[in-house]
């Protein structure tokens, strides 16, 4: 199936250029810069439930700059991100920045943030030759606390015990997601990811883990530190609960 799903993306990646789609109503993407990304969506959905009907529309953005549009026909739905081309001075998206989605809602007229689960590809702009995504409007139904009963480590550092709680509140499964967890230091800068785990949300399923092990080395420094917990479709988060602790000095 990915063989010829990847066969399908590298003929959309020649075809786009001369391609032409609806007019767009709401969202308002870039000119071409003659730079196409190919992204392919399989799906998109509503809060996990019915999929987005005819007229609808689905924005890719590189941050705040809208990079590519589409109206909603049939599925799968063909769409172009356009890269930023500084030969010819025309803006875009910068290679290797995040991926994001917002879907319209004609009937209406409503804008909502949304996730991807790639197929191919990840959440990254230029990766590969392009992407096949299934979307969902971002209200992710998964309830999420962590916790830990650390409130200081000594300036030696150790073994600090924390806890995470996951709910879903959905009546069907979806796999692909994903748990993990990040540690942002006194100055702000975060960590690489200390913790994942990755898994099948099935219906109404309940997951806790009260004795997790983080290692806090003796080398970081003293302070506040948040531990961020992160549910979602990695590395698109869709949830995230935190709780503080201080390093000695």
């Amino acid at each position: 199936m990915k063989a010829i799903r990847t066969a399908s993306l590298v003929l959309l990646a020649c075809l786009m250029t001369v391609m032409s789609v609806s007019a767009q109503v709401h969202f308002t993407p870039v000119a071409s810069t003659g730079l196409p990304y190919a992204i392919v969506v399989e799906d998109a959905t509503w809060d996990y439930g019915p999929s987005l009907q005819a007229g609808d529309e689905i924005g890719i953005y590189d941050g705040d700059l809208c990079v590519g549009a589409a109206v909603v026909g049939t599925w799968p739905l063909s769409m172009t991100a356009w890269e930023k081309n500084d030969d010819v001075v025309i803006n875009g998206f910068t290679a290797g920045n995040e991926i994001y989605y917002k879907l319209w809602d004609q009937s209406a007229d409503q804008e909502q943030p949304a996730l991807a689960q790639y197929d191919i590809g990840d959440a990254l702009f230029g990766s590969g030759f392009g992407a096949y995504v299934r979307i969902n409007s971002s209200d992710f139904p998964v309830l999420l606390a962590v916790w830990s009963n650390t409130q200081t480590m000594p300036a030696s550092g150790g073994l600090m015990r924390w806890g995470v709680h996951l709910q879903s509140t959905f009546g069907a499964s979806y796999p692909g997601v994903s748990f993990w967890s990040i540690i942002e230091r006194p100055s702000g800068i975060m960590t690489g990811v200390q913790f994942q785990y990755n898994f099948t949300l099935t219906p109404f399923m309940h997951i806790t883990r009260n004795i997790l092990p983080q290692n806090i080395p003796a080398s970081w420094a003293p302070g506040e530190y948040t531990l961020h917990g992160h549910v979602g479709f990695y590395p698109n988060s869709a949830l995230t609960d935190s709780f503080t602790f201080t390093k000695l000095p």
